[in-house]
């Protein structure tokens, strides 16, 4: 914990009295950061379709840009959550047109939010979703294909899953 010391001149002109005060406040060091942001491919990995799968299966984002508080667990694809508090994900997927995409964000085994996509006349298709959440510690949050869909990986990194914590409870 660290103290702030603050001096402040208070001039209360309506009385025409002038003083110095010192302001004594806490600022607590020891809050927790929380931050990941990591794509499906790992950087080597060819390119190549994601699914489709028989049951929806927790999808692995292997490629980690960052993972401040080590709560992302690339070898699974399970965020878990180090402290009570309220969190912002959001996540984006990618496919050719001629594909079923679907993706569902969980907390737990609850579903939160989905993005999908059904086949077009287009070339290819994206889609994305966000959900804030207020979790406590030791919650997983985890994005889910869709049974008998899939998305497209590609070194282009379209298909991304990401979250912070907003601030603790």
């Amino acid at each position: 914990m660290k103290i702030l010391l603050l001096s402040a001149v208070l001039v209360l002109g309506a009385f025409g009295v002038q003083g110095q005060r010192t302001l004594t406040c806490h600022e607590d060091q020891t809050q927790t950061k929380v931050a990941f942001s990591a794509t499906l491919k790992a950087f080597d990995a060819p390119w190549g379709a994601v699914g489709p799968l028989p049951q929806d299966t927790v999808m692995v984002y292997k490629g980690v840009f960052l993972n401040l508080g080590g709560a992302y667990n690339h070898t699974t694809g399970i965020f878990t959550a180090p402290v009570n508090g309220v969190y912002s994900f959001n996540f984006h997927i990618y496919g050719y047109s001629s594909i079923k995409m679907g993706v569902s964000l969980f907390k737990n085994e609850q579903r939160i939010s989905t993005a999908y996509d059904h086949p077009s006349s287009d070339s290819t298709d994206t889609a994305s979703n966000s959900a804030l959440l207020s979790l406590n510690k030791g919650d997983e949050v985890t994005i889910h294909l869709w049974a008998d869909h899939q998305v497209y990986m590609s070194s282009n990194n379209h298909n991304t899953f990401n979250g912070f914590l907003v601030f603790p409870l």
